[in-house]
Parts: C-alpha cells; structure tokens; sequence
C-alpha cells in the first residue's frame, strides 16, 4: 500500500539526557544560541533532565528551557525520578518534574504538518530500564488513528525502542516489540529515544520484503552533560521534507568551543524508510 505523501517542512531539535547537576556549565550557551538559530518549529527533550531529581536541578532544567522560545515537547526519565527518598519513589514519583514542567508528563505537540507525541517509560520499580504499559499504548493508538494520514508522527519516550549495543547492550524498553506493532499499525513515521547516550539513527522493520510500513528511529546523545560514556555531547536536528527525513548530528568541539554540525544521515520513504548513508540496521526482532 502506497504510504501519504507528507507535504511539509518541519524542523525539529532533538535533545535528551540533559542531567542538570552534572552539565559543563560552558556548553550552555552555546548551545542555547544556537538552537534559537536553527529555529526549529519543536523542540523535543526525551528525559532525564536531571541527574538525581533535585528542586535546584530541575530549576536549573527550567530556566534552561525558558530560554529557548519554541513550542516543546518534554518527556521524563528514569532519572526524574526521586533515586533515594523510597516513599516519594513510590508515592508520587515525579513530584519535582510536575513543579517545574507541568502535569502532563505525556505533552503533545500538533499543527497541519506534524505530530508529536510524548509518552512516559518511566517506572519507579525499574532503577534504570523503562516500560509502556497496555494503557499507554491503547491511547497512543487512539491519538494517532484520528491524525490525518499527511500529518508527520512523531512519538517520543525516553527509553529506546530496541536494543542497543554501545559497548554494552542496552536493552529495549519493556513491551518494545508489542509497542513497535502498535505504532506500525498507526503509520508512525519517527521515534525518538534518549537513556544510552549515544545517537544513533536507523529504519526498523522485521521483514524488509513484506513490510508495507516501518518506523524510522532517531537516538540522541547527551547534550550537556559531563556523562558522555566516552562520546562527543550531541544534539540532533531532524529535518522533514516532503517524503525525506534527514538527522543531523551536531557535537561539541572543544578546539572551537562550540557545536559543530557532522555528517548528515538521510532517509526517504517509498512505503518503507530506505536508507540513504551507510548505517547499521535497528536490532528490532525482540
């Protein structure tokens, strides 16, 4: 079945795994200048915006984000979530993120050309890995269905869709292959992930000869913080036009004090993502 044709041009900036409380303060304005001049129509953040869930990080977190005036769309994190105070963990687990960011912790961002939707993984059980649960996923569908079919979606969560392997494997979020099924099904173009620190851009489909829909999954690195796991602080900027996506890494370059724009990884779609760099294929068959 031949896949809508998608008649807009729509730049997104894609951060993740901000960890205010362990950011190079010298990367702050850099990046802030320039993100206002990429002037991207969404900003997304897919979680941890803090390193231990403190009032003064997510303060700091805030006033970050107010500087950047674009619409938004903000995800929590594993590490939103209180680490050592048990009661709060299980009671009221993102108590400081709904102070500084609001109630809605799966936020939506839609106009005639896109999407964007946040969906939190979360869990105060799970010290680190993520889940959707059914709920989650039986509202997802709902939203999407109802989308007009040459509207880009987007969905956004902290914990990736499918493994990872960066050195160490970094498991999917729980439920990712019940999930994945679901978004298909619904004709999401993109998904965007944080939580391994490491960017990292692909297509996912489990049968590339019968598949008439796949999902194009984007990782970002971390922008801010001094937790880079041995990679350069990075950010993403993701440009839609007609039927071609193309994610631009941007990484901090210490020789220039600045972020500098790296190569580019394109992808257009006939039915299915086809790639138009070399990247390795997504792990997508857990």
């Amino acid at each position: 079945m031949q896949e809508p044709a998608h008649n807009s041009e729509v730049r997104i900036v894609h951060l993740s795994d901000l960890h205010f409380g362990t950011v190079l303060p010298k990367l702050i304005e850099p990046l802030v200048g320039l993100i206002i001049e990429l002037c991207p129509r969404v900003l997304v953040v897919s979680g941890d915006l803090t390193q231990r869930a403190k009032s003064s990080q997510f303060a700091a977190a805030a006033a970050f984000m107010k500087r950047i005036p674009v619409s938004k769309v903000v995800v929590p994190g594993n590490h939103d979530i209180k680490l050592w105070n048990v009661i709060r963990r299980f009671v009221d687990p993102l108590t400081n993120y709904r102070r500084y960011f609001g109630e809605k912790v799966e936020p939506m961002y839609q106009d005639n050309d896109i999407v964007v939707i946040g969906v939190n993984t979360a869990r105060s059980l799970t010290w680190k890995g993520g889940r959707i649960s059914y709920v989650q996923m039986n509202r997802l569908s709902s939203r999407l269905v109802e989308v007009p079919a040459n509207v880009f979606k987007v969905v956004v969560m902290h914990h990736p869709i499918i493994p990872l392997s960066q050195g160490t494997v970094i498991p999917a979020v729980g439920r990712s292959r019940k999930a994945r099924d679901i978004l298909e099904s619904v004709r999401t173009d993109v998904i965007m992930a944080g939580h391994a620190h490491h960017r990292h851009a692909c297509r996912t489909e489990r049968q590339l000869e019968t598949s008439e829909h796949s999902i194009l999954v984007i990782q970002a690195g971390t922008a801010l913080s001094r937790r880079n796991r041995g990679m350069p602080n990075s950010f993403n900027v993701v440009d839609v036009k007609g039927e071609a996506v193309t994610v631009t890494p941007y990484e901090w370059l210490e020789t220039r004090s600045d972020f500098k724009a790296v190569s580019s990884i394109r992808f257009a779609k006939r039915g299915i993502w086809e790639q138009a760099t070399e990247e390795p294929e997504c792990q997508a068959d857990n």
